[in-house]
């Protein structure tokens, strides 16, 4: 199976509909922490869910089709999560 590459995006076809989704994290340096070194988890995400996924201080933009945009934002709560809680 060949990977496209971590910045490559796919354009939505006209049955997708697009949403665009902001998280706010309250706590910066967990916030940081979950992103990663050069956002690397933002870039997983972007690759694994085909979404476009970019971050301002607390702030994390994310771009596609609606559920995606959904299952991105979920694993991003969870492991908040788990680091606010230390585990």
């Amino acid at each position: 199976m060949q990977r496209e590459p971590p910045n490559a995006r796919t354009p939505l076809t006209r049955n997708e509909s697009s949403t665009r989704q902001t998280l706010v994290f309250d706590d910066n340096a967990a916030a940081a922490a979950l992103y990663g070194e050069g956002d690397r988890t933002l870039r997983t995400l972007e690759r694994e869910f085909r979404i476009h996924a970019g971050a301002r201080g607390n702030e994390v933009r994310l771009v596609g089709p609606t559920v995606e945009v959904g299952l991105a934002r979920k694993v991003l709560e969870h492991l908040y999560g788990v680091l606010r809680s230390g585990r």
